[in-house]
């Protein structure tokens, strides 16, 4: 993700539902992502979630 960009609505609604449905914290879900390649930091996916919720 570029430094201000956005998450696809495929992440997003995974991240989402990791978090809400599956109960997945978001300090894992950013370890698991690390693990895959993909730095996403927990403030990032926190805010991305923020975001997602608000609209």
């Amino acid at each position: 993700m570029a430094p201000g960009g956005y998450l696809g609505p495929k992440l997003l609604a995974t991240i989402l539902f990791d978090k809400f449905g599956q109960h997945l914290p978001l300090n894992r879900q950013s370890q698991r992502f690390k693990a895959k390649g993909s730095d996403l930091s927990v403030s990032t996916l926190a805010d991305q979630v923020g975001a997602g919720v608000l609209h």
